[in-house]
């Protein structure tokens, strides 16, 4: 069974609707390509907004008609902190349209060097995200007992080296590659 999504655009005040019906076209196109099945789509014309990038009367809207829905997806770019207070508004996973790209490549990849480039390129947009998440984290609690804890930031360092890793499994797996052709070529 598909997943059901709910897509939201926001769109400048100046924005043709002929650039919003293109962009709501290649939008339903891509969720669909994700094997994602759409259950509507909400659209606002504004100025982002810092905390929601959409208006608080669109979110509360959104969160009324969420209900049966498996993911929220932006069209817009979102911060790392707009990805928290949305989730946490929804009660439902929240991406972006960067973030849908990345699904559908990495459910089509198919070749060792693919995957391995599709996992780097997911690491490497998560990792800002990580380091904000464990910001956002500490401004609102202080681990440990009676809050004397510290705060390890083992999420996004886990990230970091697992990325090194991916660099150098590539840069191992290319320099084979490019052995092979010399041999066959020879």
């Amino acid at each position: 069974m598909r997943e059901s999504v709910l897509l939201v655009l926001r769109a400048d005040p100046h924005t043709s609707k002929e650039d919003i019906d293109f962009k709501i076209k290649e939008f339903k196109h891509l969720a669909d390509s994700a094997g994602y099945d759409i259950k509507d789509v909400v659209i606002q014309k504004r100025s982002p907004d810092i905390r929601y990038q959409i208006g608080e009367g669109k979110v509360e809207e959104i969160k009324r008609n969420v209900v049966g829905v498996d993911k929220v997806i932006f069209y817009n770019r979102l911060s790392p902190t707009q990805v928290y207070n949305l989730t946490k508004m929804f009660n439902v996973e929240t991406i972006d349209r960067l973030n849908l790209i990345l699904e559908i490549f990495a459910k089509r990849a198919r070749s060792k060097v693919a995957k391995l480039q599709v996992e780097l390129a997911t690491l490497a947009y998560e990792l800002p995200r990580a380091r904000e998440l464990t910001s956002i984290l500490k401004k609102r609690e202080r681990p440990g007992f009676m809050g004397l804890g510290r705060y390890g930031t083992s999420y996004a360092d886990d990230i970091q080296k697992r990325i090194l890793k991916l660099k150098k499994e590539l840069k191992t797996y290319t320099k084979s590659q490019e052995a092979r052709r010399k041999r066959y070529r020879s």
